[in-house]
């Protein structure tokens, strides 16, 4: 039932499937509303009612390719659609003084630096992994890295379902790169993304990468600490996207409360 006390909640990429997650999150979660979906020009799914998408009774609301419609009602927006949506959606929000969370993977810096810049203007919150395991795991590989020298070999290992595009994940450049803070290093000079037969020898203190692909897999991660004798493995698992979804709810309703700022999970959870 819908709460005029709740925050309005629309989603953008509400079609897809971390986006029909996200919309049973919202219905399922005090606190909130779903006022909206968002999808591109071409989707199917244009004027269906995004009830019936998720596998519930029709709510009344419908799909919509229109901004200003889906707009209208809504006090923050959740993303989760590709980059260049993303960055789109990002300026909408900041015209229309919406605050902004996105899940999307595969910005690069540039498209961190515009979040950045519109966070002076609206809060905004990104992050790789939504899930809240995954975020302590991030916070626990940056603690660890602080306590070794670098006697200890670091690679970060992950594998995703077959039709993940990026690679290596968002959340293995984020433990990649909590490494590196905790190293007191620069990321990109000490990381190796994938290695070759050309070059298969790793250098004394780079953070190596490997990354699968296949089956259904949402995400597993594990980061390993390998000196001589012994090794340290941190690793996270997600058996399904509703954490991700719980994750995104769980930001929104915290980013509500603020009014400019660029954050992450790290300072929902932490």
């Amino acid at each position: 039932m819908f709460d005029s006390k709740n925050v309005n909640i629309g989603v953008i990429g509400a079609a897809g499937k971390m986006g029909k997650e996200i919309c049973k999150t919202i219905l399922l979660t005090n606190g909130c509303n779903l006022s909206g979906a968002l999808e591109g020009d071409n989707s199917e799914f244009i004027g269906t009612d995004i009830g019936i998408l998720i596998g519930r009774s029709k709510l009344g609301i419908q799909v919509t390719k229109d901004t200003d419609e889906f707009f209208n009602n809504t006090d923050l927006v959740i993303d989760f659609s590709n980059p260049k949506s993303t960055l789109e959606n990002l300026q909408n929000c900041k015209i229309r003084g919406k605050n902004f969370v996105s899940g999307t993977t595969g910005l690069d810096a540039s498209a961190i630096d515009k979040m950045k810049i519109v966070s002076k203007t609206v809060a905004v919150l990104w992050s790789p992994n939504m899930s809240i395991g995954a975020n302590i795991a991030i916070n626990t590989v940056e603690s660890i890295s602080k306590s070794l020298s670098e006697d200890f070999d670091i690679e970060i290992i992950e594998h995703h379902h077959k039709y993940k595009k990026d690679l290596p994940s968002g959340t293995a450049i984020a433990l990649g790169k909590a490494v590196a803070r905790g190293l007191n290093k620069e990321f990109d000079n000490i990381s190796n993304l994938g290695r070759s037969p050309s070059n298969p020898l790793r250098k004394n203190g780079e953070i190596g990468f490997s990354s699968t692909r296949g089956g259904d897999s949402s995400g597993e991660h594990t980061v390993i600490f390998a000196g001589d004798g012994e090794r340290i493995e941190i690793k996270h698992i997600s058996t399904n996207r509703a954490i991700f979804a719980k994750g995104a709810v769980k930001s929104a309703l915290w980013l509500h409360s603020k009014k400019v700022g660029f954050y992450s999970m790290k300072d929902v959870v932490l």
